[in-house]
């Protein structure tokens, strides 16, 4: 763990060419992976032989605390939306939580958080009280795409944000989810370090009058 965000740069993300490299990123960003662990598609139970035939390895790169919180390379023929979607639902029903590395040729990287919501569904009305509802967990890929020989400076400002930090997994899973949301509304234009409003900045603040009064003011 580190006790602040680990200062990436563009040359430590070129570097990530192999998974020897990407499990040094890891580590340099305060993960465990002294127990790195190869992995087989029945192991990790997909079931899909479509599924199955896409992926080329798996590994383990790092895990936290008894393996609340783990981090997976997934070696693709290609890397589609489909292929994405069906790796992370597998994960829908393990326990802990997990960030997973995509990728067919290390040039692009898929840096995918698996993300749990619920949804409740209404069941049939049984008795004359209130009809109850169900809560069903479904998993969505929040996913951050850099390319390794440019990374832009979202992709640097994001993945510094994957730094651990944090005293537990489930602080950690929550920094990493803000990291994400910062990915959605950035600028590159800004440091959004504190996950300041990139969208206000550039967009609502001009619209205001004080804003537009005070350009007029100026000499």
């Amino acid at each position: 763990m580190l006790k602040q965000d680990y200062e990436l740069s563009r040359d430590d993300i070129q570097l990530l060419s192999s998974r020897d490299a990407l499990a040094a990123l890891f580590a340099k960003l305060g993960y465990d992976t002294n127990d790195r662990l190869i992995q087989n598609v029945a192991a990790m139970g997909f079931t899909s032989d479509t599924l199955k035939s896409a992926i080329t390895h798996i590994e383990r790169l790092a895990s936290q605390d008894a393996r609340m919180f783990e981090v997976y390379l997934f070696e693709l023929k290609s890397v589609t939306i489909a292929t994405t979607q069906g790796i992370v639902r597998a994960f829908r029903n393990r326990p802990g939580d997990y960030l997973l590395v995509l990728t067919d040729d290390y040039q692009r990287l898929d840096f995918v958080l698996v993300e749990r919501y619920s949804s409740e569904f209404p069941k049939p009305q049984e008795t004359f009280g209130l009809p109850s509802a169900s809560k069903q967990v479904g998993v969505r890929p929040r996913i951050l795409t850099v390319y390794r020989r440019n990374p832009d400076d979202i992709a640097l400002r994001v993945l510094r944000r994957f730094s651990y930090t944090e005293s537990d997994t489930i602080a950690q899973y929550e920094k990493l989810l803000s990291a994400y949301d910062v990915a959605d509304w950035s600028e590159p234009f800004f440091n959004n370090r504190a996950l300041f409003s990139d969208y206000y900045l550039t967009t609502r603040l001009p619209d205001s009058p004080e804003w537009q009064n005070a350009s007029y003011q100026l000499p």
